[in-house]
């Protein structure tokens, strides 16, 4: 039901938007590994969500340095993607 209303919502949104192909740079690796190389910047899991597919979004920030990066995990948690890294990190 939930998915159902979702696309509902979303439906008329998408129609009018005009979707372009952008390249992006996304980093794939061991979870593991990645993981330990977010540690090395002081940086900590503040907010973490599962998708519907099963995979997990989290984000990570150094509350000093106002850093974050922000990562896609397979739902094995075997595999991660960095999809976002920055600085000046406020909460909204």
């Amino acid at each position: 039901m939930h998915k159902i209303l979702f696309t509902l919502l979303l439906l008329p949104a998408l129609a009018a938007a005009e979707l372009v192909e952008k390249e992006m740079t996304v980093s794939c690796g061991d979870s593991a590994a990645i993981v330990a190389a977010i540690k090395t910047f002081s940086e900590v899991p503040v907010w973490i969500a599962k998708e519907n597919n099963g995979y997990t979004i989290s984000l990570w920030q150094n509350v000093d340095k106002k850093t974050f990066t922000m990562l896609k995990t397979d739902p094995n948690g075997k595999n991660s993607c960095v999809i976002s890294v920055g600085s000046l990190f406020t909460p909204a």
